[in-house]
């Protein structure tokens, strides 16, 4: 914007050692209505004079360009036109250097201005630079931060949840060598009383034995008895007899 607005105060100001003059199409269309203005009012003075004088070629008038006092002579049946001569003069030595000035400030001001947009905005981007790197800084510790976390709490849990299983798999192996006791004795138990088993099988074979053989002696001596009955009956019979 500053180079665009020095172009353009370049295409408006041509200067010139000698004078400094404005080529500016504005400028120029004020120079064209200063010189139509002053053709309109040298016809009106001739008008003028020919009304009064009804001479055709009025007498020459003084130059009013550097005297703007009020003229004493002056008299309503010979008038004394001013002009615009000065008006061209003044424009040229008050306007047109204060236009120039005025312009000169103004883009001056601008371009000033500019520069000092320019110079914000690069301070400003600088700053916001900065700050976006100060922010992906303190996003990256942070992230760094969170992940040692997660990894700690990770960490932790899994050696909790190690040791969990460490105990829980030594209190199954607790009962396991618990149980495994009973069973020893329910083993020895079961041979005992197999033991047991076998010795009152062994006596109720003894038993049976022995009831045999008294079975068999009961009948023998009940064959004595029966056969000493009988013989003794049969002698008292003969007895008897």
């Amino acid at each position: 914007m500053a180079k665009t607005s020095v172009n353009l105060y370049k295409s408006l100001v041509n200067s010139s050692q000698e004078l400094k003059s404005l080529n500016h199409p504005i400028i120029e269309n004020f120079e064209v209505e200063v010189l139509k203005r002053k053709e309109e009012l040298q016809s009106m003075k001739e008008n003028m004079v020919l009304k009064t004088t009804g001479n055709a070629h009025p007498e020459s008038t003084p130059d009013w360009s550097s005297k703007l006092e009020m003229r004493s002579d002056w008299n309503v049946t010979k008038p004394q036109i001013i002009g615009w001569g000065w008006l061209n003069s003044i424009a040229n030595r008050v306007v047109v250097p204060k236009a120039s000035k005025f312009i000169h400030s103004v883009l001056y001001n601008s371009m000033q201005m500019q520069t000092l947009v320019n110079r914000t905005l690069a301070s400003e981007h600088d700053r916001l630079k900065r700050n976006l790197e100060t922010s992906n800084q303190d996003f990256e510790h942070k992230l760094s931060q969170l992940e040692q976390k997660v990894f700690d709490q990770v960490e932790r849990r899994m050696k909790e949840e190690r040791e969990k299983m460490d105990s829980e798999l030594l209190n199954l192996k607790t009962q396991l060598d618990n149980l495994s006791i009973p069973v020893v004795d329910i083993k020895d138990e079961i041979h005992r009383i197999g033991d047991e088993v076998k010795e009152v099988k062994d006596s109720i074979k003894d038993i049976q034995r022995i009831l045999s053989e008294t079975r068999i002696q009961l009948i023998l001596e009940s064959e004595v008895i029966r056969s000493e009955f009988a013989y003794q009956s049969k002698a008292k019979n003969l007895k008897i007899s």
